[in-house]
């Protein structure tokens, strides 16, 4: 796995189908303030299409 070091604690990491219900769960947890800015969690409605999403990177 690619990890690119932004300081001690945090890192820039190449998503990977195991992020999928991770990254899910974050969009679902905050649908409502990103989809003021973004289109995309109008299309996530579940795990599968986030998976979809990043196997299609």
């Amino acid at each position: 796995m690619y990890r690119a070091a932004i300081d001690e604690e945090n890192y820039l990491a190449v998503l990977e189908p195991r992020h999928a219900t991770e990254l899910y769960q974050l969009i679902d947890g905050s649908r409502e303030n990103i989809s003021r800015w973004l289109a995309f969690p109008k299309m996530t409605n579940r795990v599968e299409d986030t998976l979809k999403f990043i196997e299609n990177l």
